[in-house]
């Protein structure tokens, strides 16, 4: 479970958005933290999380469910890790909006977007907070983008491509990444097509597609 990987050893962790409690429990059968929190906005998948967690006994008592909007309360329980996995990319940007006690250096956001990844990096980086490491995971024909972000106050910007892929993703160039590059110069061929056929400005996409294309060129004559 790479979610897991960028959770620290002995973290409190708060996993918002929980899907039947899945991250902590592994994290707590695993013995890299000591209690959690799971939270989700609607009592039904809070119901199904319990369910679920009451059938560890071993460490059913150090995860503490709770019902709430996002990160709305949670700062009360004092968590260092914080991961909000599984939903869309403004859906994120907007939690970490609304939440003022996570510009906190000491605590780690680990993020994984299902979509609109580009959006929430420039966010990100807008607002102070520093990517600190990423990474890309395949699990049959999908592709995930991992994200661990902090808070230092320091604002900064990314290029189109940076925001699109990821500096740190970039910098490595793993499988996967190839893989989410040729993604992207699929998605965007169908994208500049339409456009072609309805007469509309295609310019932009363009000049981002040579980018990708150039990156993929590498991996062919690698």
């Amino acid at each position: 479970m790479e979610v897991a990987s960028y959770v620290r050893e002995g973290a409190f962790l708060a996993d918002i958005g929980t899907d039947h409690a899945y991250l902590p429990l592994y994290l707590l059968l695993n013995g890299r933290i000591d209690r959690a929190l799971a939270s989700d906005v609607s009592k039904g998948p809070l119901d199904r999380a319990r369910v679920h967690v009451q059938m560890y006994p071993s460490v059913a008592s150090r995860i503490r469910l709770v019902q709430c909007d996002g990160l709305c309360g949670i700062e009360n329980y004092r968590p260092n890790d914080i991961a909000i996995c599984g939903m869309g990319g403004e859906l994120i940007e907007k939690i970490i909006s609304e939440s003022e006690f996570i510009k906190n250096g000491e605590i780690n956001l680990i993020l994984q977007p299902m979509t609109m990844e580009h959006k929430l990096r420039k966010y990100l980086v807008s607002c102070g907070y520093e990517i600190k490491n990423e990474s890309i995971v395949c699990e049959g024909s999908k592709l995930y983008q991992i994200m661990l972000a902090s808070y230092t106050a320091k604002k900064s910007a990314l290029t189109d491509l940076e925001a699109l892929l990821g500096v740190h993703n970039i910098e490595r160039r793993t499988r996967e990444f190839y893989m989410l590059v040729k993604k992207h110069i699929n998605a965007l061929n169908k994208q500049i097509n339409g456009l072609d056929i309805s007469g509309r400005e295609s310019a932009p996409l363009r000049e981002m597609l040579e980018m990708l294309m150039a990156l993929y060129k590498e991996n062919e004559d690698n």
